[in-house]
């Protein structure tokens, strides 16, 4: 079994916008990531009163998913703490989206998996789905892109982010 590093090692997020509690699978086809949904986990700050997560946060862990993949596969280099240059990924468009269950606070661990489906130079299709314990909770197909220095420059202006 693969020890693998914390999500923010792969990913320019911290808390509380990190909402991946550990990486449990990297392949070259896929990803598995999972979120524990205690009061006082990763999620913490993003529960409504209601004890339910806001469906954008379902997205969000997939997209962190894909994140984690692309990293572990792009350079293997860790993201140094606090690193402003951290490479940044757009998320392009969320296609077939299904959202069968909201999230409530305190259900079983949640799991995302993502396979990959297509990568061509800066953009990658993935698809997968998120689940709590046996209850399928959302599935739904991503496309990501990763923009080179001198886009981010002209997205974000010439200071970037």
């Amino acid at each position: 079994m693969t020890a693998y590093a914390t999500p923010e090692t792969y990913l320019p997020h911290r808390a509380p916008m990190c909402v991946l509690t550990r990486v449990a699978h990297v392949d070259d086809a896929s990803v598995t990531c999972e979120t524990e949904t205690t009061a006082d986990g990763v999620l913490k700050t993003h529960w409504r009163q209601d004890g339910e997560l806001p469906e954008a946060f379902v997205l969000e862990i997939m997209a962190q998913t894909v994140g984690v993949w692309a990293r572990y596969h792009g350079d293997l280099t860790p993201v140094p703490e606090g690193d402003a240059e951290a490479d940044i990924g757009l998320l392009l468009s969320v296609r077939s989206i299904q959202i069968d269950r909201v999230v409530k606070q305190g259900d079983p661990l949640l799991q995302c998996t993502m396979h990959k489906l297509m990568i061509d130079g800066q953009l990658a299709v993935f698809e997968g789905e998120l689940t709590s314990g046996d209850e399928h909770v959302a599935s739904g197909r991503l496309t990501v892109y990763q923009p080179l220095e001198s886009e981010v420059a002209a997205l974000f202006g010439e200071n970037g982010l």
